[in-house]
């Protein structure tokens, strides 16, 4: 699957690809993993909570899901797992800190 976030013009910021998988990688419609294969963001559009609104994104057109996982290439393709409740937490403490201002 294919997510984007866009600018009020249309303009693509972002986009990140991503599967829902089962246990050992497989693609399962009914899967409790997902998969980040790949994420790209703007260079100028990073740091600036562009992020959040991606697992936002993804969280609504997976919402069952138990565990997010991603390699980083950058750090010789280390597999990174997290329990998908830690991602939502990121997004309400962004929306917290909003109604806080």
């Amino acid at each position: 699957m294919l997510e984007t976030v866009k600018d009020e013009k249309g303009n693509i910021l972002a986009a990140c690809e991503f599967r829902r998988v089962d246990i050992t990688g497989q693609p399962n419609k009914f899967g409790q993993y997902v998969y980040i294969s790949n994420i790209e963001i703007s260079e100028p559009f990073r740091n600036n909570g562009i992020l959040n609104k991606m697992i936002e994104k993804i969280s609504h057109r997976v919402p069952f899901i138990q565990w997010v996982y991603f390699k980083r290439k950058k750090y010789n393709n280390r597999t990174r797992i997290y329990p998908a409740i830690k991602f939502l937490r990121r997004i309400k403490e962004d929306i917290h800190a909003i109604s806080l201002n």
